[in-house]
């Protein structure tokens, strides 16, 4: 992991696994969408979870 850019703090391990999973639900969102499926925190729990 790099350091933050002079001024700035760096990002906790916290706000990092937020950043990740934000990331997962916007793709399983993307992919929901695609299928017209929307129930997608089930669905991103299912896949995380197995």
């Amino acid at each position: 992991m790099g350091t933050a850019p002079p001024g700035r703090k760096a990002l906790t391990m916290c706000q990092l696994s937020a950043i990740e999973t934000l990331i997962g639900l916007k793709k399983c969102y993307m992919n929901a969408k695609m299928d017209k499926e929307y129930e997608i925190h089930p669905r991103y729990l299912e896949a995380v979870i197995l």
